[in-house]
């Protein structure tokens, strides 16, 4: 949950550097990651491990307790740290 948190703040953050926001109606934190990470170039796989981190996250929410292993929890913090260097890079050209 905080590498999902991590990663919304810094779409959150890429969109803003560019002016933008992703509105508030149903599915805008989706919208904000998949445009945000897309932007700064995230490989096609660690997309797809966005969208699931951020299923993991509604499931928590709204339907049941977090399941995600020990190595699924290390994917997501390695995404968070590949998206950070990549938004570092992106927003400094």
């Amino acid at each position: 949950m905080i590498a999902y948190e991590g990663l919304f703040a810094l779409a959150m953050g890429v969109l803003a550097h560019y002016q933008l926001r992703p509105g508030d109606k149903e599915g805008h934190r989706v919208t904000a990651l998949q445009g945000a990470l897309g932007v700064i170039g995230l490989a096609p796989q660690d997309l797809a491990l966005v969208v699931w981190v951020h299923e993991q996250r509604n499931n928590k929410i709204y339907k049941m307790p977090l399941d995600a292993s020990e190595a699924e929890a290390d994917d997501a913090t390695r995404l968070l740290a590949t998206a950070l260097e990549q938004a570092v890079a992106v927003t400094r050209k």
